[in-house]
């Protein structure tokens, strides 16, 4: 009696190609479609990328064929009231960026003011503090204008003056 040797075939290179073949061809990036062996987020590139193919099928598919047609059958058996000036859907971002980016931003915007203001004086001169708190540190209005009448009450103590 011989034992027959048997081995099996390293199918690792087929796989690899089978998996970007899926990955390409439906537009995913292969690190999101499948994740990472090593535990490595995928790249802001990839990222970008997704959401960018994300928003465009759901401005270019679900919003027309799937949400419309819905809300409006909804409406047209009234089990929503009909609104008075028509619709909009509007899709959250996609990008969502942590606190550490937006601090990194918000300071990078800072220093960028700061350089540019240095000839006016203020960087407030150039861009409000309002605004600087609202659309670049992504403060809600209410906290910023809590922020505003903190400093400004700081600044009657001190005597000195903000500018709004």
């Amino acid at each position: 009696m011989t034992q027959l040797e048997g081995r099996v075939p390293d199918a690792s290179a087929n796989i690899a190609t089978l998996t970007d073949l899926i990955a390409g061809t439906k537009g995913i990036p292969k690190r999101r479609l499948f994740g990472s062996e090593r535990g490595d987020l995928a790249s802001s590139q990839d990222e970008n990328n997704w959401a960018a193919s994300v928003r465009e099928r759901q401005q270019q598919f679900a919003e027309p064929v799937i949400l419309r047609p819905l809300i409006d059958r909804l409406i047209q058996l009234q089990a929503l009231p009909v609104p008075s000036q028509g619709y909009l859907v509007e899709w959250p971002s996609l990008l969502i960026t942590t606190e550490k980016e937006r601090s990194e931003i918000a300071l990078n915007w800072a220093r960028t003011l700061a350089t540019y203001a240095g000839s006016l004086g203020s960087p407030q001169e150039v861009l409000p503090l309002p605004i600087f708190l609202e659309e670049i540190l992504e403060f809600p209005q209410d906290q910023a204008q809590r922020i505003m009448a903190l400093l400004g009450e700081a600044l009657e103590v001190d005597g000195g003056e903000l500018d709004a």
